[in-house]
């Protein structure tokens, strides 16, 4: 979700497609990509450096956290939106 107004990217990672930290180390192929988790965390890192030049807020939410407590999630989103 991007909201040009305010300025902030709020990005929901699938845990592995972006291959989540908590989850995955550095050198594990995600089969799905067929890539190391550290060269998807390069692409993010990169993304999102873009989108801080651009004078971008970005806030991650992991899949996982989501699934396991989505009020709690939600409850960060609109804090951090608020800010």
């Amino acid at each position: 979700i991007c909201d040009t107004n305010k300025n902030v990217i709020i990005e929901y990672n699938g845990d592995i497609w972006h291959a989540n930290p908590k989850k995955y180390k550095k050198e594990d192929i995600i089969p799905i990509v067929n890539k190391k988790a550290k060269d998807i965390w390069y692409y993010d890192k990169i993304k999102k450096l873009s989108a801080k030049e651009r004078n971008f807020k970005i806030l991650t939410v992991w899949e996982s956290d989501f699934l396991s407590n989505p009020e709690k999630e939600i409850e960060k989103v609109i804090e951090w939106i608020n800010k």
